[in-house]
């Protein structure tokens, strides 16, 4: 299991941010903290999913965008986080194109450490 401090160094976000994302329900960690002192606790795998996030608040995505993009991007199976993942203003993820504008984000760069710097991403 992984701490806050862990995942924000992991994930490229601030510990402020990240606890405002856990209480807001953007991010839901494996473990809840239980008042005040007691530690959040995430999964490896959801080491990704932050990223994701992350990438989308640099973007500008707002909150139900990220929540929704969140909750989506824990659907996608072990074995597909390569190529592009896609995601519209509505927050919702498809591994295609969508007829609509979205930002387009490399699913490899949020799998892996060693990321590229963000601006990498654009609105398709």
């Amino acid at each position: 299991m992984i701490s806050s401090s862990e995942m924000c160094a992991l994930a490229g976000c601030s510990y402020r941010q990240l606890d405002y994302w856990a209480r807001a329900r953007v991010v839901v960690p494996a473990i809840e903290a239980r008042g005040t002192g007691s530690p959040r606790r995430f999964t490896h795998r959801q080491v990704r999913l932050v990223r994701l996030v992350t990438d989308l608040a640099a973007l500008g995505a707002q909150q139900g965008v990220l929540q929704r993009a969140f909750e989506l991007a824990e659907l996608i199976p072990e074995d597909s986080w390569s190529g592009t993942a896609y995601v519209d203003m509505s927050g919702n993820l498809t591994l295609s194109p969508p007829p609509v504008p979205a930002w387009a984000i490399d699913l490899a760069r949020c799998a892996f450490p060693g990321r590229a710097p963000v601006e990498q991403l654009s609105l398709a």
